[in-house]
This record gives structure tokens, sequence and C-alpha cells, in this order.
């Protein structure tokens, strides 16, 4: 294929074979045709030649839709093309010239606004006729001024067609040059993947001058097909338009179908059409009630596109190998992906090489792979699943909730029509999960019904604890949902959302002192005002986090360590203190804490997860042998002088010398969950140097090898070294000692990794600053010091027995622990890695742990009887 400007000009040119032919019908009824759109491209094409060089960057921006096009394949032929809204104001088009670093303007004679700001900036300017006309005869171009400084010219074929901004959802907006070559070469293996002909009939409803808009006109056009313009997503245009044109294509983000079907809803509307639409659903998955509605209004084929503004289309399910999977965007087709640390990594075209500012791009690339920002997992078939961006994923406590999982849970379970999880801030520094939602037509919402019905669908911590019911969900101009602002777009608008904050009350009957002091903890953490000592802690908001920030409380302010699972089963203050005061005052254990104590057989002991409770357990406990005695090892962040400088060996001999204390001899049942079984293995090995017996389950616990940390931060030097000698070379020579200094930290942090070599100056001392912040809660001051000693922790051969419950897909984290444990056995399981706690799966990890436990029992059994008769 060329790679030369003026292959989607030739292609055009070449399919059409009726130059009356319309290429855009706007919806107020003037028709642009195939000829009016060759001729008028040609006279700008021509008339800028002789202004305006191929590596200038010129804006164009005209109200007039027809002329639109024409300009679009004139000016991205000709030079470097940037469409801008012509509704803006003079301090947004400045903003927007700077940014995208414009050398020409070429707009409607009456538009003061961009004028004004282009003499300010000194470029260039072009005038168009502007106003109503006819017919669009000619392009009648003015050159009112040349750009005060010429451009450098830019050498090779990466010279883009177009400049855009990113949308700025979750950050600020970024600059993409989107190069000729690739481009070129995407449009045409989209406009085949989607069987665009001289017979297709696109809607487009998004203005013309935005990025999704023109790709999607390139593809029509080069196979020459027509195009329906409805100049904004107007769900009556829309609707009237799908009545009166034969539409083949439509692309709409999930707003816009929204508002498209509650039209046509309300509006009795009935589709006249039979043939296939596919309809072309970009930015997130459909809900399937949702999907199956507007399938059967509009009998068409509805897929769930995923594409972003720098690399176009990334997957679809449109031609997957099994068709469509709810929730799903599809599979991969011309661009290879995978997964960092969960998020989509892209290589694509060649259609986007990097933004325009190299400091963004050292955190856009891994290599040659773009960061896309989106969380997503991916199956055992290749279909994506989306889970949100990196900066929209709700962080409550350390734990990442994906918005995505909140919208679908919602959709299933409530009378709802639309759903937009947010989060928002909360007194502990995090932040807490809310939502917006449209009801179905005379339906009403309660959040606390809400949150009932979820509680079988999602974990505790993922409820929303907050939620407005509104009319419409505030979008931006780009109809794209904006998460991180939603909260204070609401609050601006002056609704008043649902709350799990109590009405003042009358006094209650004098309380005890335990109840003083537990309605106080419930206050605070709770953030609830008023506290009945009948309320239940879990309908008030609490879950198990918050459970695990009580029980911790708890245990500082009334010398008391309660069985977790109790807590689970009397959860108002009244049953609570009951329960305190009828439990013995810590003495012996720091550490240990009964998550249900009762029980004759050998007990089996779990360690904490990285948050450092045990209340992730209570599910799997509430399922362990009711005959077995089941405790948890917490980290009690305060109880001990731990900091950067301790190791997780440290911290599994303090447990084992206090589980010791409480059964001497063995054997002992050791487990725990990720971080939670490599302790358990550890005080395993400690157990086995003291001549006792110890089994261990491993559930799902990562790795930290040598290979995989080396592989990874070797790529990470690789990619950092290129972007380096890349900046350089466009750096100014006075410049560059600068720039050489400011590369040497980073590098060198890369290089101590791949050598494995940690490096404890600055960030440990630091960390250690914030582990002693009295304001910081336990949980997270737990959670960040056990992530950074799980970064050095290399753990040390067992001579034992291990069973590791694998989570689907992990086999590195298998061959890994197999190497450093003389007997060990796979439980493979098709969960994902925190599921083995969770009441869906707690269950059936319990019958397999019941079931190891068991032999293990009758081993030691044998063996005590075997002992004892050789000593008679």
């Amino acid at each position: 294929m060329p790679t030369e400007k003026g292959l989607f000009s030739e292609l055009i040119d070449a399919h059409c074979q009726d130059p009356d032919k319309p290429a855009l019908i706007m919806y107020s009824g003037e028709i642009l045709t195939y000829g009016e759109l060759i001729r008028l491209r040609g006279q700008i094409q021509t008339t800028l030649m002789d202004w305006v060089r191929p590596w200038e960057r010129a804006a164009h921006i005209t109200r007039d839709g027809r002329l639109c096009m024409p300009l679009l394949l004139g000016v991205m032929e000709t030079a470097i093309c940037a469409p801008l809204d012509p509704a803006l104001n003079n301090g947004q088009y400045r903003s927007q010239l700077e940014l995208l670093r414009i050398d020409w303007v070429l707009c409607d004679r009456d538009l003061d606004a961009v004028i004004e700001s282009a003499l300010d900036l000194g470029l260039g300017i072009i005038t168009l006729p502007g106003g109503p006309v006819p017919a669009p005869e000619t392009s009648d171009l003015h050159l009112q001024r040349e750009p005060d400084a010429a451009r450098r010219r830019e050498q090779g074929d990466s010279r883009p067609a177009f400049v855009f901004t990113t949308s700025g959802t979750t950050s600020q907006p970024k600059v993409v040059p989107m190069l000729y070559a690739g481009l070129a070469r995407a449009i045409e293996v989209e406009a085949d993947f989607y069987d665009y002909t001289a017979e297709s009939v696109q809607l487009v409803a998004v203005q013309l001058f935005r990025n999704p808009a023109i790709q999607v006109i390139l593809k029509v056009l080069i196979r020459n097909g027509s195009i329906v313009y409805t100049d904004g997503v107007n769900p009556k245009r829309i609707a009237d338009c799908l009545q009166r044109f034969p539409i083949t294509h439509m692309n709409l983000q999930p707003a816009g179908m929204f508002a498209l079907l509650r039209y046509c809803q309300q509006s009795s509307y009935v589709y006249p059409h039979q043939h296939n639409m596919y309809l072309i659903v970009v930015g997130a998955p459909l809900p399937v009630q949702v999907r199956e509605e507007i399938q059967q209004l509009f009998h068409a084929n509805l897929i769930d596109h995923y594409g972003m503004t720098e690399v176009g289309l990334i997957t679809s399910p449109h031609k997957a190998p099994k068709g469509y999977k709810p929730g799903s965007v599809g599979c991969p087709f011309f661009k290879q992906i995978r997964l960092e640390e969960g998020e989509v990594l892209v290589k694509d075209f060649g259609m986007f090489a990097g933004y325009d500012d190299p400091e963004v791009n050292r955190d856009s690339f891994l290599d040659d792979w773009f960061r896309t920002g989106d969380m997503a997992s991916i199956d055992e078939d290749g279909y994506l699943f989306l889970q949100g961006r990196v900066r929209e994923m709700i962080n409550r406590g350390g734990e990442k909730i994906s918005p995505y999982e909140v919208e679908a849970a919602l959709l299933e379970s409530a009378p709802i029509k639309e759903a937009v999880a947010f989060p928002y801030p909360n007194k502990q520094g995090s932040d807490d999960v809310g939502v917006v939602v449209v009801p179905h037509p005379g339906a009403t919402v309660d959040l606390r019904e809400i949150r009932s019905a979820l509680r079988s669908r999602i974990k505790p911590y993922k409820l929303p604890a907050l939620l407005y019911s509104v009319a419409e969900i505030p979008t931006s101009s780009a109809h794209k949902v904006q998460r991180n602002l939603l909260c204070q777009q609401l609050q601006a608008l002056g609704l008043t959302p649902q709350t799990l904050k109590n009405e003042p009350r009358d006094e209650e009957e004098d309380l005890t002192p335990t109840q003083a002091v537990l309605r106080e903890l419930w206050q605070y953490i709770l953030d609830q005002p008023y506290i009945g000592l009948d309320d239940d802690f879990f309908d008030l908001g609490g879950d198990s986090l918050s459970a695990a920030e009580l029980l911790s409380a708890i245990e500082t302010r009334l010398d008391c360590v309660l069985p977790v699972n109790d807590f689970f089963r009397q959860s108002t203050v009244r049953e609570l203190a009951q329960l305190v005061d009828a439990t013995p005052r810590t003495g012996l254990y720091r550490h240990l804490a009964p998550i249900r104590p009762q029980g004759g057989k050998i007990p089996v002991f779990l360690v904490h997860d990285v948050h450092g409770d045990v209340v992730t357990y209570h599910h799997l406990a509430a399922h362990i042998d009711p005959e077995r005695p089941v405790y948890g090892l917490n980290l009690n962040f305060a109880r001990e002088a731990w900091n950067t400088a301790a190791t997780l060996a440290d911290i599994a001999a303090v447990y084992a010398e206090e589980v010791r204390r409480l059964a001497p001899a063995g054997p002992y049942y050791l487990g725990g969950l990720s971080i939670g079984g490599a302790i358990a293995l550890e005080m395993a090995r400690i157990l086995e140097q003291q001549a006792q017996a110890a089994v261990v389950v491993m559930l799902d616990t990562y790795s930290q090898s040598y290979v995989h940390k080396s592989r990874k931060s070797s790529a990470h030097l690789r990619s950092l070294l290129r972007y380096s000698i890349k900046t350089i070379r466009q750096t100014p020579a006075a410049e560059v000692p600068r720039l050489v200094h400011s590369k040497l930290a980073p590098a060198r942090n890369v290089l101590m990794n791949v050598l494995q070599t940690p490096s404890f100056d600055q960030q440990p001392q630091k960390l250690d600053v914030e582990l002693n912040d009295p304001t910081l809660p336990e949980l997270q001051r737990n959670k960040m010091l056990l992530s950074h000693l799980n970064q050095t922790y290399q753990p040390q051969y067992y001579n034992g027995q291990v069973y590791y419950f694998e989570a689907a897909r992990r086999s590195d984290q298998r061959d890994y622990w197999r190497s450093r444990v003389r007997e060990f056995v796979v439980i493979p399981k098709d969960c994902n890695h925190t599921d083995f706690v969770e009441p869906e799966y707690a269950g059936d990890t319990a019958r397999d742990i019941n079931a190891i436990l068991a032999r293990h029992d009758a081993e030691a059994y044998h063996n005590s009887a075997r002992i004892g008769g050789e000593q008679r």
C-alpha cells in the first residue's frame, strides 16, 4: 500500500461511479453529492498548496456541515489537519490552538472568536464564506494573513494526517498525531471488516469534527457509501432518520443508545425496516437487558466494539469465533493485545507512534506496546472483558472496585434502566461507591433495598453507599460519562442523594460502658451520627473491610479479641456489647484471633492476606468442618515495631511462636490467601526446624521469581533507554545535560530491579514515615507494609507438604512454588485470585480443605497410635 498522502482521495475518486450520488445527507435536507465533494476537495487542495506547507498544522472550523468533509479531505491531503468545534469561546480556542501547536486557521469569516485567538497567537488565517449558502459551488478561500513563525519541517513518511486531543475524561487532554500511512491501512481493513460497500448508508450522530465521526466518514467514502448526518446525538432526529433512510450502519456511545431507546419507548416508535443493521456501541458494553430491547426494536446486529482515539478499533465481537459473549467486547482481529497487571496493552498498524509530549509518552508505552489505561480480563477463548479505566477504578481502602461490575449487578437486580457507578471521597481518605440511576418508568428505587438485592451478586465492600435517581445522567459535550467528575456534577445540579445515614432520634436507654464505646466506634467507622442499640452494622453500610477495622478497634479500646464469625452473627450494638462482655480479655496473644474456636479436632490457622486482617476468612470458616477450630493471625501493626527493615520471615517467626503457645505440639495446619500463603510457608519452615510437622494450604499465592521480575524490569529498562535516546535527539544541545541528569535516577532504579538488588535508600525511609502517620487507617498501613515486604521476599526450600489452590491460568506461580517444596500438590480452580474466600466459592474451597485435613488427621492418629504402641 502507498504511504504517501493522496491515497484517500484516490480511493474515493476511483470508486465514484455516479457523481450525483449523495455522499452526505443533512437532517435539514441539504445534500452533498460525490461530484461536489470531489470538486470542492480539489479546489481546497489546490489553493492550500500555494499557502500551507505539508508539515504545517492547519485547524479548520466551520458551521456548514456540507463543507466539513471537503475541508477534511482537502486539508488532510495537503497538510496536517486539526478539525475543531465551531461553538468554542475565545479562551477555549486559544487553549486548543496552543495545545495542538497550530500554524494555520481555516474558518468561517464570521467566527470572530477563533479569528481573534489566531491573531493573538500570530497564526496564519484563511477564511471561508460562512453563513448559509444555497449550494457549495465553490470553496472561496481567502488568505487573510500568513503565520508569524515558520514551522520546522518534519521528515519521513510518519507525517500525520490529523492531530486530535483525547477526551480528557480521567486526565488532562493529550495531543494525538494520527499518522497517515497507518490510518489509511486501518481504515481499509476496518471498512472490509464491517462490510462497507457502495450500498452502505451510515448514520452519523456525532459532530463531524470529532475523531470518531471522521474515522467512520473515511470508511464510508472509500467504499462510495452515503452518510446521513443528524448534527448531534438527538434521539428524535436519529429515530426519524432510521425511518426515512435504509440505514445499514450506526455508531453510538452507550449514553446515546440509552437516550434513543428511552425516546422510542416513550413515543411508541415502530421501526419500519427489516434489513440487518450494524448497530455499533463504542465505549463500554451494553447491559444484557438493554441489548435485547434494542435488538428487538431495530432488528439490529448489535456490536459492543472497543476502540480508542489513539489506536482505533481494538476488539469486536463481530466475526468472533464464538459470537457474542455477555459483558465482553469481543476479540482482537488486527491488533495484538496483552495484559500487564490487568491493564490492556496494544500494538497497532502504526497509526499512532506517541503523543506530542515526550514526558507523557514515557508513561504511555511499555516497549512498543501502548498502555490503554483500561483494566480488563481475557478468557480462555481470547475474549476481552473491560473492568474500567485505571483512573476510574474505585479505590476503597486499597481494594480496587470495577464500576462496570457494580453497574451490571444493578441493572440485573433492580428496576433500573441506566446506571453509572462513581467514586466519592470518604473521611478515611479513600473512596466509597456512589451510583446514579435512571429508573424504569413508574418505578422507584431505594438504596437499602438495592443493597439487599445486590448482596448475593457482588462483594459487600462494593455495595453502593450513595444513590442519585435522575431522569438523565450527566455527560460531557462528547456524550461521555466522566465518572471522576460525576459526584461534583450531581452536587452542582442541587440533587439530594439517598444515603445510609440514620435520621436524628431521641436518646435511648442509658448505655453500658461497653455499649457507649461500641457506639462511638460505629459512629466513626461508619460515619453515622445516629446509632441505635438495635441497628445492624451491615445495614448501615458495614462490610468486611469496615468489620476488620471495627474488630481491630475493639481489640485496642476494649482489650478484647472477638471470634470473627460470632461478630457476623451478632452485629448490633446490643448483641456485640454482650459478646464483648462475655469474652475473656487478651493477654497471651498479640496476633492470634479466634475465627470459630469451637471443636475438638486439630485446629487450622489462617494467616491474613495483604490487608493484615482475618475477617477475609469468615465465609470460608463457616464451611470448615464444624469439629475443627479455626484461628486467624492478624498483623496488628501497632503491636510490633515492624517497619520496612522487617521481612516476611520475621513476621512468620512471631506468628509461629503464638501458634505453639496455643498448641505446643503438632501437626500444624497452616494456610493463607495470597501473601498469607507465603507467611504460612515461612511458619511451616520455622516449625520444621523445631522438629514439628506442618501442612500448608496456599490459596493462589503470587511468586516473586527472579526470571519474572528480571524480564519485566528488563523490558522497562529497554523501553526507558529507547525513549531517552529518542528524546535527547529531539532536544536542543543546551538542554541535553539537564535532560540526561533527569533520566539517571529512573534508569538506576530500573537497573537495580534487573540485577535484583533492592535499593533501600529513600523509598523505605519515606514509607516508614508514612506508616507512622496516626491518621492513616490501620488496614491501609498493613497493605503498604506487606506489599513492600513482598517485593523482596525470597522463600527458602521447605521439606514438607504444600497444597496449592491455583486460580485459573496461573501456571507461572505453580511452577515457581513447586521448585521450592518437597511435596507439592496443585488444586486448580476456575476462579479469580480472591474468589477462594468469597461466598460463591468458599464452600467449594472448604470441601477440598476438609478432605485434605481429614487425610492428615488420619495419618496423625495412625502415627500417634504407632508411637504409643512402641512406647508400651
